[in-house]
């Protein structure tokens, strides 16, 4: 069952030992989801081929920026709200699809003596909910989602610091992994260390966002790190 606390070895691969993986994208294989859930959300308002292609253009943006856009409204307008609402409902219920990579790697990082922050868009109760249907859940410390004032981007840095007692210097402890340049966001301004996960082809942009180094999966990336 995933509700046992994982335990860790002592033993440590690498300086870093706070790693910030990002969620959608690059633990779990989510697109599909949830572009099934914003059309069915946005059914009475737009094309299903409307609502693909601003999903697609604002990946990684929160759901309340996205429905905004796609009816053409102010985030908090109660209209937008009330979609970001529906969308939750379904997401919820609705099991993800891990990567294998990621079932993989991620217990490896953790039994290495990593703490592992899990950084995702979706609220955080989902993502829990989440994490464990696909039974990933006890590897994580900390979920950050989007719970504001708690939102993605450099608030989820601001947040790790504050519960690991980090100092702007001790943030070098901190990595960053994700697959899309807005994951980089949380990590510009400071030391941490970046890597990008090219599941789309986006490498370039990744790098552009102040990746030093981009993998193709999870599993290239524990290679690198753990030498």
């Amino acid at each position: 069952m995933d509700g046992k606390k994982y335990k860790p070895s002592s033993r440590v691969i690498s300086v870093a030992d706070i790693i910030i993986l990002d969620k959608d994208g690059t633990v779990l294989d989510s697109m599909d989801a949830t572009l099934e859930g914003f059309v069915e959300t946005m059914q009475p308002y737009a094309s299903k081929e409307y609502v693909i292609e601003i999903v697609k253009k604002l990946t990684g943006a929160p759901p309340d920026e996205q429905y905004a856009a796609m009816l053409k409204r102010p985030r908090n307008d109660p209209l937008v709200l009330e979609r970001v609402e529906a969308l939750w409902k379904i997401l919820k219920k609705t099991k993800p699809k891990p990567f294998p990579d990621a079932l993989e790697v991620i217990p490896k990082l953790a039994a290495d003596g990593h703490t592992l922050v899990l950084s995702t868009g979706y609220r955080s109760d989902i993502a829990e909910a989440q994490l464990k249907m696909v039974e990933l859940r006890r590897y994580f410390d900390l979920i950050l989602g989007h719970d504001p004032p708690i939102i993605k981007g450099m608030p989820h840095m601001e947040a790790v610091m504050k519960k690991y007692g980090l100092s702007k210097e001790g943030v070098k402890r901190v990595v960053i992994v994700g697959d899309g340049p807005g994951d980089m966001i949380m990590g510009q301004g400071y030391t941490t260390r970046l890597y990008g996960i090219d599941r789309m082809g986006n490498s370039r942009e990744l790098v552009k966002a102040g990746a030093v180094e981009v993998f193709p999966d999870l599993r290239e990336f524990y290679r690198y790190f753990s030498k």
